[in-house]
């Protein structure tokens, strides 16, 4: 004879159930942002550059540029991030900090006199960039820093080779002081 099979619907319920559990933990990670941290092949007229971190916070748009590690620990603290175990080397890099907005891109503006550091960001809420430059074609030549939209609304300008100097001629007084210590 032949066999005869039977499904009970209440046997069906959880399987039911977890196939629609699957369903929308897969349509929710599509949704997500990707964690992925892109690193820049290196097109002509741009800077090098690698993205380190990025993350979610709120603020407002601010940028801090940092050029010793002690300023890494600092803007880390300021902003209560945690952020990778990452091997700043100030002699080699500048970082910059976007909070409350997403790095696009970094190119090279020769002027007259000085050369232009030109930071592409976008505005992007309760985010954070991370983001290491190559400074080797920068240590020089006079340069600033101008951050601004892709539409060139300039958000912010600071100063680039002024702030490396002043570092390095404390650094230079600092061991100034300590020999004249020693005699």
């Amino acid at each position: 004879m032949g066999r005869v099979f039977v499904l009970e619907g209440r046997r069906l319920f959880p399987l039911l159930f977890l196939l629609m559990l699957l369903v929308s933990l897969s349509i929710y990670d599509n949704l997500r942002h990707q964690t992925e941290v892109p690193v820049f092949s290196g097109e002509e007229g741009e800077i090098r550059y690698e993205v380190i971190d990025r993350g979610k916070i709120e603020d407002r748009l601010q940028i801090r540029v940092l050029y010793e590690a002690d300023d890494l620990v600092r803007v880390a603290d300021e902003f209560h991030l945690e952020l990778p175990d990452y091997p700043f080397q100030p002699a080699q890099q500048i970082g910059v900090l976007v909070v409350n907005g997403k790095f696009k891109k970094a190119e090279l503006v020769p002027l007259k006199e000085s050369l232009q550091v030109k930071v592409v960001l976008e505005k992007a809420r309760n985010t954070y960039d991370l983001v290491m430059f190559d400074n080797t074609e920068l240590q020089e030549v006079e340069w600033y820093w101008v951050f601004a939209d892709k539409k060139g609304n300039v958000f912010s300008q600071m100063p680039g080779s002024e702030m490396m100097s002043t570092e390095e001629e404390q650094v230079e007084e600092e061991i100034e002081e300590e020999t004249e210590v020693v005699k």
